[in-house]
């Protein structure tokens, strides 16, 4: 999973298996695929390399989903926020 968070972070259009939309929401900042189909992730990605225009929307939304999802801001405000609640309910 981190190299699909650090991708997408960093604006690079995801191709990956599976479903689950945590990080790649699918058709947004990269494409999800189920089952592993080398034929038609060879197909989208030669598809994307030739419209510029979807991969630069699909780079924006990379960015935008690494900003909110895992920016350090994000990410503290998360660790303080369950850190605060294990503290309460150790008391």
């Amino acid at each position: 999973g981190r190299d699909l968070i650090e991708a997408t972070s960093a604006g690079v259009p995801v191709l990956a298996t599976g479903s689950f939309e945590g990080v790649i929401e699918d058709g947004r900042n990269g494409y999800l695929f189920e089952p592993f189909d080398a034929g038609e992730i060879a197909s989208r990605l030669i598809k994307l390399l030739s419209e510029r225009q979807k991969w630069e929307e699909m780079s924006g939304e990379g960015l935008r989903v690494g900003r909110e999802k895992f920016g350090g801001r994000n990410q503290v405000e998360r660790f303080c926020a369950i850190s605060e609640q294990l503290a309460a309910d150790k008391g």
